[in-house]
């Protein structure tokens, strides 16, 4: 048998679409062909790409894009040293009394090299599912050995595969340097709608949030028009609204960054975009925007104009409830609701995912420090469930993947 063939490449053109679909396929938006070259636009400046091949006779069998960073990324969320490190609850890492502690340890981790997906807190290692066991496991141990070589060849100083299902984390874990650390870094929302209509989705509710369902979808639509786009039809109107949304909850929100990360995703994914828009006269006020991929909508990003906003519970009607009317509606099988509003995705029929992240942290840390590393990263899952009391299940993967 044709021993794989391990090789690289700076840009998933030299891929193509075709051949990416079929080792991606079953793995969702974030690692799809279009994403990730709408990626490669927004990180170009500010990461060496690298994507990782693993072949047989010319078929492509599996593949990790890398990305390594200098410096910190423009998203603290896939900076590792931020949630890993110094996440609020951890704040005992910070030598005492030195201000300039962050700094010191943000020098030590840096570059960084990251595995995977480095964006939507999603992240799976892409290998193609109809391979035997035996095959798949090879597979993983070349890209896994391949990212870190890379690691030592560009003299990174820590690495990761951050936002990782619980499927893959399996499949890499033991393949890593034994200093490697786990943590548990949050949880994604889905929601698999029952099909036969929006009623049958509020009958399987609880008693209770059937009434509020019934109640926000009634003062939706008698305050707001509901209306359904294309990105490209409506990009030039969401760039505000997005990032006042952003603002409201804290993040810095430039709203020319917000234009032009609409603008890269209208031009790589606008034929899959599902733009839904709340309209008051004519004049949007609301939004979400969600892609239709593999029969499942993946819910992207919401927003709003606060001031013109009627109080008509808009936030779940654009983000749950329209696609889940548009699921139903399509024959589609999930809507993928992300990470954020957690409570009230659950309490309105959704299920929940654990994602988490593997660390290999510098050789440099101390002795003190790896064994508080150590400890934060044992202890992440039950510090976060003391204030998101709810179950975590398997991913959509998990079971029909060997370890």
């Amino acid at each position: 048998m044709t021993r794989l063939q391990v090789s690289a490449a700076t840009t998933i053109d030299s891929v193509g679409p075709e051949r990416w679909r079929h080792v991606a396929a079953g793995l969702g938006l974030y690692l799809s062909y279009p994403w990730l070259r709408m990626i490669e636009d927004v990180q170009r400046e500010q990461a060496d790409i690298r994507y990782v091949l693993v072949s047989r006779d010319g078929e492509l069998l599996g593949a990790l894009p890398t990305y390594l960073y200098a410096k910190p990324p423009a998203d603290g969320f896939y900076d590792p040293v931020r949630q890993f490190l110094f996440p609020p609850e951890a704040s005992f890492l910070l030598p005492p009394g030195n201000a300039g502690g962050e700094s010191e340890r943000y020098a030590e981790w840096y570059p960084v090299l990251l595995g995977g997906s480095v964006s939507a807190f999603a992240n799976h290692l892409v290998v193609r599912r109809r391979l035997s066991a035996e095959l798949q496991r090879e597979v993983v141990e070349c890209l896994v050995s391949a990212f870190l070589d890379r690691m030592r060849q560009s003299e990174a100083r820590s690495a990761a595969f951050m936002y990782l299902f619980d499927s893959s984390v399996g499949r890499v874990r033991h393949l890593l340097p034994e200093a490697s650390l786990v943590t548990f870094l949050g949880a994604r929302a889905r929601i698999h709608p029952p099909a036969g209509g929006f009623d049958r989705y509020i009958q399987a509710l609880s008693g209770s949030y059937r009434h509020v369902v019934r109640k926000e979808v009634r003062r939706f639509s008698s305050s707001l028009e509901l209306r359904r786009y294309r990105l490209g039809q409506v990009r030039n109107e969401l760039p505000a609204l997005v990032a006042a949304l952003q603002r409201k909850y804290g993040h810095a929100a430039d709203e020319r960054e917000v234009d032009r990360s609409l603008s890269l995703q209208s031009r790589h994914l606008d034929r899959h975009s599902v733009v839904l828009c709340a309209e008051a006269d004519g004049r949007i006020v609301g939004t979400s925007l969600s892609y239709d991929w593999e029969g499942v909508v993946f819910v992207r990003t919401a927003g709003f104009d606060y001031p013109a906003l009627p109080g008509a519970y808009e936030y779940f009607n654009l983000v749950m409830y329209g696609p889940i009317r548009y699921a139903q509606e399509k024959g589609l099988q999930a809507v993928d609701l992300g990470v954020g509003a957690l409570p009230g995705k659950v309490s309105r029929g959704a299920r929940l995912t654990p994602v988490r992240c593997l660390v290999i942290p510098p050789r440099s840390l101390g002795d003190d420090l790896a064994y508080d590393l150590a400890v934060q990263a044992a202890t992440a899952q039950s510090r976060w469930q003391e204030d998101n009391p709810f179950c975590l299940g398997d991913d959509e993967l998990s079971g029909g993947i060997p370890l």
